[in-house]
C-alpha cells in the first residue's frame, strides 16, 4: 500500500536527481549558447520549482490526513468502548 509518506520520499529523490541535473546542465552547455540555452535553463528551473511546490502540498496533505486519521481512530475507541458498556450491562 503507498502511503505519502511513500511519495514524498520519491520525490526527496526526485529533487537530489534535479542538483544533477543542473549541474550536467551548467556543464554541457556553452555559456554563450544562446536564447536556446537560456529556454533550457528556464524550463530546468522552472519544472524544479513546480517540483518543490508539490512536494510542499504533498506534505501539507499528508498532515492533515494524519489528523484524521488520528481523530477516525479516536472515534472508534470511544465506540467499541461504548459497545464494550451496553453488552456488558446487557450480560
Amino acid at each position: 500500500m503507498k502511503t505519502f509518506d511513500d511519495i514524498l520520499v520519491k520525490m526527496g529523490q526526485l529533487d537530489s536527481l534535479m542538483y544533477s541535473v543542473e549541474s550536467a546542465m551548467i556543464e554541457g552547455t556553452p555559456e554563450d549558447g544562446g536564447e536556446e540555452v537560456t529556454r533550457l535553463h528556464n524550463l530546468i528551473y522552472l519544472l524544479w520549482d513546480q517540483l518543490k511546490q508539490v512536494t510542499a502540498d504533498t506534505e501539507e496533505l499528508n498532515g492533515h490526513v494524519k489528523v484524521c486519521n488520528a481523530v477516525y481512530a479516536v472515534n472508534k475507541v470511544d465506540e467499541m468502548r461504548a459497545t464494550i458498556e451496553r453488552l456488558k450491562g446487557n450480560a
